[in-house]
């Protein structure tokens, strides 16, 4: 079997500024844009009959911002075995 391949990509990640005692990454995506991942963050703060727009600004108010990182993926190497 051979060794797994790294790759690094940039992610947009969401991120609570007011994290204790350090920032958090609550959740990041290298597939999704900064607008899809604001409105996947902006729906699950949305109360009853708000949009995601609103739960968004809620959010933000409270410290989650959405930052770029670096994110290391693992890519298994060509013939490596995934019956595990």
């Amino acid at each position: 079997m051979g060794d797994p391949i790294y790759r690094d990509e940039l992610a947009w990640a969401a991120a609570w500024s007011n994290g204790s005692p350090h920032p958090f990454i609550i959740t990041n995506s290298v597939r999704y844009t900064r607008s899809a991942v604001i409105e996947y963050l902006g729906a699950h703060w949305a109360r009853q009959d708000e949009t995601e727009r609103q739960g968004w600004k809620r959010a933000y108010r409270q410290g989650c911002r959405i930052v770029r990182v670096r994110v290391r993926i693992q890519h298994a190497t060509e013939g490596a075995s995934h019956d595990r």
